[in-house]
């Protein structure tokens, strides 16, 4: 089966007719015209209507957040993001203009995608801004292409297109060995990525667009621990934060689970946060905890409300 994907974040599924192997031959850093030329009937003249454009695909990797200057993009549940790298250039002798929604489709073979699967999530430029510009002839504009992906692929097998698919004329691609991981705890291989993970105390992890790390447990009040912990922001954007955000339970020597009191306290240097994690701001908090007898918690589990992802730190 093929994949049709236009960056109007349209699926198409077309069956694949017999025909001899296909050749993936496309190369990254390497420009291809993409696009239908027109002539005039006769002399053969070309006529520019700016329908054309010059692709290379730079690099390709996947991940479960990416940061932009209009959004946080986090992959939803049971999936992943597919995050591709291209530089855009004007072939004609007049203008052309690109945008978000109009920079170049794609078409992918053989990996059983359905209407949805696949869905584009946005285009920004080198600055994380959403693309509109006109480029003159011979100018071009650096891209980032963020698709949002089932969380496990058997491989990556795509061509890319503009307009319309042109069989026998558009790059076909083989990224599978190609593609690099976000470094993701999530990340099982870079086309697999699994809902749940394990990490030791001393690890901080990623959790949708945060970045999570235990740094101690505590006895409290009324036979209580409490886990503190520190909320990264990597991205470009606030991250708003919460205890309804997440749940949070821990596991004691004897397999005992004690849910979270329904609280996040902050600590005192950081009481008027406002409920906004900041651009490359650290929020140190508390988790409370209250089992029915005073007992040393081992494991500490956080679970993503909206995407169902949740994360195991072990030797607490």
């Amino acid at each position: 089966m093929t994949s049709l994907i236009p960056l109007l974040a349209l699926t198409t599924i077309v069956p694949s007719p017999q025909q001899a192997p296909r050749q993936y031959n496309g190369k990254l850093k390497t420009f291809y015209l993409l696009g239908e030329e027109r002539y005039v009937i006769g002399s053969k003249e070309i006529i520019e209507i700016g329908k054309k454009r010059r692709v290379a695909l730079n690099s390709v990797r996947t991940a479960i957040a990416f940061g932009s200057k209009t959004e946080n993009i986090v992959a939803q549940e049971g999936k992943m993001l597919v995050i591709l790298e291209a530089t855009v250039k004007n072939p004609e002798k007049g203008l052309i203009n690109v945008s978000t929604s109009e920079l170049f489709g794609l078409r992918f073979f053989d990996a059983n995608l359905k209407p949805g699967d696949v869905v584009y999530r946005g285009g920004f430029d080198r600055s994380l801004n959403q693309i509109s510009k006109s480029l003159k002839s011979g100018e071009s504009v650096d891209s980032t292409l963020v698709f949002e992906f089932p969380q496990k692929m058997p491989h990556l097998k795509m061509a890319i297109y503009f307009d319309r698919f042109i069989a026998g004329k558009n790059p076909h691609y083989d990224l599978t060995k190609l593609i690099t991981s976000s470094g993701s705890v999530f990340a099982k291989t870079p086309l697999e990525y699994s809902p749940t993970a394990t990490v030791a105390k001393e690890k901080e992890f990623d959790f949708d667009e945060l970045r999570i790390k235990v740094i101690d447990t505590q006895a409290i009040e009324d036979n209580g621990h409490r886990v503190r912990v520190k909320l990264t922001n990597p991205m470009v954007k606030p991250i708003s934060w919460g205890w309804q955000y997440a749940t949070a339970e821990t596991v004691d020597t004897n397999g005992q689970v004690t849910p979270m009191y329904r609280n996040f306290y902050p600590a005192p240097e950081h009481q008027n946060w406002r409920m906004q994690i900041l651009p490359g701001q650290s929020i140190i908090g508390d988790y409370y905890f209250y089992p029915k007898e005073a007992t040393r918690p081992t494991q500490f589990k956080i679970t993503m409300n909206a995407t169902r992802r949740s994360v195991t730190v072990t030797n607490l």
